[in-house]
């Protein structure tokens, strides 16, 4: 009896197996409109049109020049083929390295092209997505040029990032699902069930290469993994341990660019490489980002109280307004539509539902980035953009099934044209704050950095901007080659002294930063080991406002930093002002159209302005010390205070420099009161 069970399970499976034509109807829930419906050749041509209009346009907006965030930093690795902040994004810069050898363009603008390659063919990706599922090309490319020009994703393209790159291995690993899904049955002696474990196979090497670019996509990987094992496909990976052993070994070599991090420190030991990769403690710590915090997004304290409720809606309403207005809406019509692609119980539109929600609560609450910050909130809605990928395929699936409900003239003559229009219109509402081949304010930024210090300075920096920015100007496009950048941020970490000191002709008085920890070493005791050696410059201020050099050095403005003197050896601050005024940057005025409120280049524009209240602060506090000390140049101290205030006060009155200025005016007052008239028509014009 048991045989015959077996033998009539087998004939039901074959004589009864759908054909891949019919699993595809099973699988879509859409019914056929012919009026929607397009051939083969007219799907190819609309995915051509998909991925020649998107590249053209990304490559004609990229960043000409060295973009803000992390591009900076992740160019110059590719450029060197050294090893990016953890995790590394290994094949990023595998891959970013060869385009770097393109005979044209500034090298940012050579990596900036592959971002643009793959987020076309992320777009391109997406169409086929839809497509294959809706049998709707119109549908699928709408859905796919509303996701490429959105803001977010079109700014993060063009630039020399990790992100297309995701969304392009992402895609990748939802399209290939979806094949699984098509070509999916228990008959083992199917062609089809060949070509399914094939798709899972290669499923799994996409999802250990997309590892290697960014970590966020195995937020979309275990999903797929549970619903494989435990839903669609239980009987052959659940108790099949050859097939896992296949499986985790395409994942291994999709994961194998990490290889990389591993065996440069012994063959291209170079500076500006992270971490201490080169031994398999410091290989895992990289990996899981440790230095930053393995599931945390931003590595400094906060005291910021939003939640994930807040994430949430910061999310849904960028969302909102990235896909203009109409097209989130329509999004929520697709998801629910989209479960009812219910081949095998819980089916794949189950699969990018439960991704999506345990992207939103599981990223989104471990994330500990402040909001308190435009800029933060700018950091954080990057990671977005995956979110969105899902977003803009029930985007499409919503068109579908709006496309079913109408009539064929009707969605042919009006509903076709109108979603053409307004795909159009999301690229020209968009282009003008999206076009960057124009945009040198990094680059203009890089050179006011550099281009002040002395022969053969050090140049310490803290934070990402004069560090990435920096290093990138310094090692890609040679600008200054005699001078060492040093990042303050880096010096806590034990490994910096270790495995990067020896690279640069600087002494480093312990074994890191740290005031308290036996080993650690102070800003003055770095200051006194180098300061006979090398000119010294700080940018960005002093790790946690240290004070410990203050008793025995002194500081001068200098472009967009301070030169470090000791105070026996000070120059005279009114010499010294007049000889390196030229420094300093001129005041930015940006175009509040152009730049969104969380753009790097506002951050530009705000640390020229600093440096020239920098200058300002020290000048006045070098005319009070002069004053008190009875030297006679405290006057024309204050009146170059007054000159750099007056610079500030015209495009930001702020209420401190509002008070310096009225300080600075009193002094000038009390000198000039017994003077002349001349001075007092001086000083009276100076206070107009």
């Amino acid at each position: 009896m048991a045989g015959g069970k077996v033998k009539k399970v087998q004939s039901n499976s074959n004589t009864k197996q759908p054909s891949v034509r019919e699993s595809v109807k099973l699988l879509s829930p859409f019914e056929s409109n012919e009026s929607n419906l397009l051939g083969h050749y007219e799907r190819t041509i609309l995915g051509l049109v998909v991925f020649i209009t998107t590249l053209s346009i990304y490559v004609r907006t990229a960043y000409a020049s060295v973009p803000g965030g992390d591009s900076g930093e992740l160019i110059l690795t590719a450029q060197r083929l050294s090893i990016a902040h953890p995790p590394g994004y290994p094949i990023f810069t595998l891959l970013g390295h060869f385009f770097t050898y393109l005979p044209f363009g500034s090298i940012a603008w050579r990596v900036g092209v592959m971002s643009c390659l793959f987020g076309s063919l992320a777009g391109v990706v997406i169409y086929l997505i839809l497509s294959d599922w809706t049998k709707n090309s119109w549908a699928s490319l709408v859905a796919s040029l509303m996701f490429c020009f959105s803001p977010l994703i079109w700014l993060y393209t063009i630039q020399g990032e990790v992100f297309s790159m995701n969304h392009f291995f992402v895609s990748l690993l939802i399209y290939l699902c979806f094949k699984y899904s098509q070509h999916y049955t228990h008959d083992t002696k199917s062609p089809d069930y060949e070509k399914s474990i094939k798709y899972a196979h290669m499923g799994a090497f996409i999802g250990g290469i997309g590892m290697a670019n960014q970590h966020t996509i195995v937020l979309i990987v275990i999903p797929i993994v549970m619903w494989l094992v435990f839903v669609v496909g239980r009987r052959e990976f659940l108790f099949n341990t050859r097939r896992w052993i296949s499986m985790l070994l395409c994942f291994a070599v999709g994961l194998s660019p990490y290889i990389h991090i591993f065996i440069t420190p012994h063959l291209n030991l170079q500076q500006y490489a992270w971490g201490n990769t080169g031994t398999l403690s410091g290989f895992i710590s990289h990996f899981l980002r440790e230095d930053y915090g393995t599931f945390q997004l931003y590595s400094g304290q906060t005291t910021d109280l939003s939640g994930l409720s807040d994430r949430v809606l910061l999310f849904l309403s960028t969302a909102f307004s990235d896909f203009m207005y109409w097209g989130l809406p329509i999004a929520f019509i697709g998801f629910f539509y989209s479960l009812r692609a219910t081949r095998f119980g819980f089916g794949f539109g189950w699969l990018l539902a439960g991704s999506f929600l345990l992207y939103l609560t599981a990223f989104f609450k471990l994330t500990n980035m402040p909001l308190i910050d435009p800029l933060y909130v700018g950091v954080l809605s990057r990671f977005f953009m995956q979110a969105n990928l899902l977003l803009s395929i029930w985007i499409g699936i919503g068109l579908a099934f709006i496309y079913t409900c109408i009539p064929p003239n009707f969605s042919r003559f009006i509903l076709t044209p109108l979603l053409l229009v307004l795909c159009v219109t999301q690229i020209t509402r968009n282009f003008y704050s999206m076009d960057h081949s124009n945009n040198f304010v990094f680059a203009q930024y890089g050179h006011s950095l550099l281009d002040p210090l002395p022969e053969n300075a050090i140049l310490l920096v803290q934070g990402d901007l004069p560090s990435n920015v920096g290093h990138y100007m310094h090692f890609c496009e040679k600008v200054r080659p005699d001078v060492d950048i040093v990042n303050v941020d880096v010096l806590v970490w034990d490994w910096f002294v270790r495995v990067q000191g020896p690279l640069y002709n600087i002494t480093w008085p312990g074994k890191f930063y740290h005031l308290v920890k036996p080993g650690g070493f102070s800003t003055k005791t770095f200051f006194d080991a180098n300061i006979d050696k090398r000119p010294i410059v700080v940018v960005g201020g002093f790790k946690d406002n240290e004070e410990s050099w203050k008793n025995d050095y002194a500081q001068l403005p200098l472009g967009l930093g301070t030169q470090i003197f000791k105070k026996s050896d000070t120059p005279d601050p009114v010499e010294w002002v007049k000889k390196m005024g030229s420094s300093l940057p001129p005041i930015l005025s940006l175009d509040k159209d152009k730049f969104r409120d969380d753009a790097w280049e506002w951050v530009v524009e705000n640390e020229f302005w600093k440096a020239h209240q920098s200058k300002a602060e020290i000048l006045l506090k070098h005319a009070e010390a002069s004053k008190e000390q009875g030297k006679t140049n405290w006057k024309e101290l204050f009146e170059m205070a007054v000159v750099e205030l007056e610079k500030l006060i015209k495009t930001r009155p702020t209420v401190w420099n509002l008070k310096m200025l009225g300080v600075a005016h009193n002094y000038i007052s009390m000198a000039y009161k017994n003077g002349s008239n001349e001075h007092k028509n001086e000083l009276k014009s100076a206070t107009d």
